[in-house]
């Protein structure tokens, strides 16, 4: 009977091991379709989720400078119209920043000092 314990407590770890390897493999499996940790923090403290990454990243390719960019955000990007309508301005502070204007003639001479 002794070695009948033995055996029982050396098989347990090992099952234990594998319990823990699938419950991990799970996890893995889990956190493929949603990458939370690399949501920015400025749009998971606002709850925003993925109409709020689709905004963000409208406004930092820019397309938001296009014409009519409320019709593209809605059909194109597919983000949802009122939250579209709520928060643009909010995300164009924060991710927006100021358009670039460049002298031309300016970099020219930058560029020929160089």
């Amino acid at each position: 009977q002794a070695e009948a314990k033995e055996a029982l407590v050396a098989v347990e770890p090992q099952e234990e091991a594998l319990a823990v390897k699938k419950e991990v493999k799970k996890e893995e499996i889990r956190g493929r379709g949603v990458k939370k940790d690399m949501v920015p923090l400025f749009i998971e403290e606002r709850g925003h989720g993925r109409d709020g990454e689709l905004l963000r990243d409208f406004i930092l390719r820019r397309e938001h400078l296009k014409e009519d960019p409320r019709v593209l955000a809605v059909d194109r990007w597919l983000i949802r119209a009122e939250f579209y309508d709520d928060c643009f301005q909010e995300y164009v502070q924060q991710y927006g920043g100021e358009p670039e204007v460049v002298d031309l003639e300016e970099r020219a001479q930058e560029v020929a000092e160089a």
